[in-house]
């Protein structure tokens, strides 16, 4: 039974508003000067964002919500009892995916505020427990080839009905507040920027999830102001429910959304041109830690099986991953990984005559490892891996983890005599020498680095440190600035001189 509530609870997403946070935000609203004539509260729950609109917004004039549970709605049309002597009031039963939100809209008067709570889980979320409460299948953000094959076709159902809700407000005097994901915040601005809506103005308040919900993750109070202005192609950002907490400004720029625009605009010559000589790579992407990462004990290795292992030592080598990068100083490596292709699409057959330990060991687990099923492995040389190549093994890299919330950089060299590798939640700077190293680092640890690349950043993303914004710095331009382009100069005659090769 406790199994049965915990689905529906996700499935409809049922995280109620604590009242204390929903007049905080109405709140914010009086005080930017919303005052609505019309309240829709589309996922309204046990009416928390009803009420508190109501005591509230004076100028209200009619009050509409809608939500999925009759046992909830009970409680709303209790809650709100004493103001239906004032103010026309209609709580209704329904399904948001279902019902006729235009129409309702187009019978409410402007100003009109909704507001509210929508559903934080993923729509492939709801349907792996086989859930029903989602929208029609549609490729609503028009996503096509390669992102419907990598996942980027999943999305947040609070996504779709914020967005949903824009478009039935467009041509009207409206605001939109919603409690939701950070990311769903900035996913919707860039969708709104993109399709041009008229967003007036636009703030995220910050808000503390793990107090309120109990949960962890970054979320927001998100404001837009629809309208007849012209429009306003940036977003206040504020640390929390406060007007003096606002920390900087968001904006749509070159059809992106840049998260901090004055640093952007503070350093945005360093912007790398097409012909940078020095490139970020992702470090290695196997599908099969279990059996390709190794934990060395004594003279021989110990799998994620927990099977002792003897293997030879041409294939393997010792690996950083993005917690070593990120935590501390690194003065020793037990973790190696094991490495049978030394370029992309290279036939892994020698290694049964150069390593037959190791052959042995791969054809042991090869289950395991053809039934890794990302289509990237399809067609390719059994037990292949990607993100290889020279660059790989050079004994000089800078590297820094792409997962966590800080810019780390740590220079790594050889150990044990060995070029190390990392793995795919890493990216790494190949380097021809430890002078070359040393020069990349010094200045990628520098402030000038640091606000560049955040001015790029969106700290409340699962991987805010990508190789796209790796790759926007020049690191040419960053040297110059630094005065130490005289000692790069020479280092790089063309792209290809950059790389070594080992193999």
């Amino acid at each position: 039974m406790e199994k049965l509530k915990n689905k529906k609870k996700i499935e409809l997403g049922d995280w109620q508003t604590p009242p204390d946070l929903a007049i905080k935000t109405c709140q914010i609203l009086l005080e930017t000067g919303i005052c609505p004539a019309s309240i829709i509260e589309p996922t309204c729950g046990k009416g928390s964002f009803v009420l508190a609109a109501l005591e509230t917004f004076q100028s209200a004039k009619c009050c509409f919500g809608l939500d999925i549970s009759d046992k909830y709605l009970a409680e709303t049309i209790k809650k709100i009892q004493p103001f239906q002597n004032c103010i026309t009031t209609s709580i209704t039963q329904g399904d948001f995916f279902s019902f006729s939100w235009e129409k309702q809209i187009a019978s409410m008067p402007d100003p009109v505020l909704v507001i509210g709570n929508p559903p934080w889980v993923t729509n492939s979320g709801i349907g792996s427990i086989g859930g029903r409460n989602l929208p029609k299948k549609s490729n609503f953000q028009n996503m096509k080839g390669l992102d419907a094959i990598t996942g980027k076709s999943n999305f947040d159902i609070s996504e779709w009905m914020i967005i949903s809700m824009l478009d039935y407000l467009k041509g009207r005097d409206a605001c939109l507040a919603m409690l939701c994901k950070t990311a769903v915040a900035r996913k919707v601005l860039l969708y709104g920027w993109k399709n041009q809506m008229p967003f007036e103005w636009c703030s995220i308040y910050k808000i503390n999830a793990q107090q309120y919900f109990d949960v962890a993750v970054d979320a927001c109070f998100f404001v837009v102001k629809l309208g007849q202005r012209t429009p306003a192609l940036h977003c206040k950002i504020y640390s929390d429910l406060n007007h003096n907490s606002f920390e900087h400004l968001a904006a749509f720029k070159k059809n992106r959304l840049i998260p901090d625009i004055a640093l952007y605009e503070k350093w945005k010559h360093l912007i790398a041109d097409k012909d940078e000589p020095f490139k970020w790579r992702s470090g290695i992407k196997h599908d099969c830690a279990k059996i390709m990462e190794l934990r060395k004990e004594n003279n021989c290795f110990r799998n994620g099986l927990g099977e002792r292992v003897e293997l030879e030592d041409e294939y393997l080598f010792p690996m950083l991953k993005s917690s070593d990068l990120a935590n501390g100083e690194i003065t020793s490596i037990n973790r190696y990984m094991l490495v049978p292709q030394h370029f992309v699409g290279q036939q892994t057959g020698i290694i049964k005559h150069n390593s037959p330990k190791t052959w042995d060991y791969l054809q042991r687990h090869s289950d395991l490892l053809d039934r890794r099923t990302s289509v990237i492995y399809r067609n390719n040389p059994q037990f292949s891996i990607f993100g290889v190549g020279d660059y790989t093994f050079t004994d000089w890299k800078v590297a820094i983890s792409g997962f966590y919330k800080n810019i780390r950089f740590r220079l790594i060299g050889p150990y044990e005599g060995k070029p190390v590798v990392f793995d795919d939640t890493c990216y790494f700077l190949s380097c021809r020498s430890k002078e070359e190293a040393s020069l990349l680092y010094e200045i990628l640890s520098s402030q000038a680095a640091e606000e560049f690349f955040s001015a790029y950043i969106w700290w409340d993303s699962k991987r805010p440190i990508t190789l796209e914004i790796l790759n926007m710095l020049s690191l040419v331009k960053l040297a110059d600035f630094y005065g130490k382009s005289a000692l790069i100069e020479n280092v790089h005659q063309d792209k290809e001189s950059h790389q070594l090769i080992m193999f």
